[in-house]
């Protein structure tokens, strides 16, 4: 419980959840919180295992990014995790969309947060978060893109409290 408390309120968090693969393509936000390491205000929080894991942890740490990894943990403790953090990430390289719908999804709307999504437009993931207005979307590779959006995000918190309500109602239309 203490380390969850540990995460200041002040800086824009984001969390991903789940599993550290190929098919995630963590890489993007990695580089996107590159492209803004000295922004201590932003910072990323990935949970979970895989066998992307090692080699991202290797890749932050050379390069000082603000991004913290924890083990696998049990969902209540997810959960309060996600709680506690701003914005949910979904990321899953191209074409994958096809065959995915990540089940984290659900748990971020859950906990009532907007979601960042790193995803084809076309995909049934970018076109529901559009249309209920809970998260923002960019194109895999985009790091430019995704590193100025979380700039802007974080000097200006007004968008959370009407994107956590929508996602909230989202989740309880589609995933409740």
């Amino acid at each position: 419980k203490s380390n969850l408390q540990a995460i200041s309120k002040k800086k824009l968090k984001l969390v991903f959840t789940g599993n550290i693969g190929r098919f995630q393509g963590l890489e993007t936000i990695i580089d996107a919180m590159g492209l803004i390491a000295h922004r201590k205000d932003i910072e990323l929080l990935i949970v979970g295992e895989g066998v992307e894991k090692k080699r991202l942890i290797e890749k932050t740490k050379k390069n000082n990014l603000n991004v913290k990894f924890l083990n696998y943990q049990p969902l209540e403790n997810v959960k309060q995790i996600i709680k506690n953090c701003d914005i949910g990430l979904v990321t899953i390289i191209p074409k994958i969309y096809k065959y995915a719908y990540p089940s984290k999804i659900a748990t971020y709307l859950e906990q009532g947060k907007p979601i960042i999504c790193i995803v084809e437009k076309k995909s049934e993931i970018a076109k529901r978060m559009n249309d209920y207005s809970y998260g923002f979307n960019f194109q895999f590779g985009d790091k430019h893109s995704i590193a100025k959006h979380l700039i802007k995000l974080s000097k200006n918190k007004r968008w959370k409290k009407k994107m956590s309500q929508n996602a909230y109602k989202a989740y309880n239309k589609f995933y409740s």
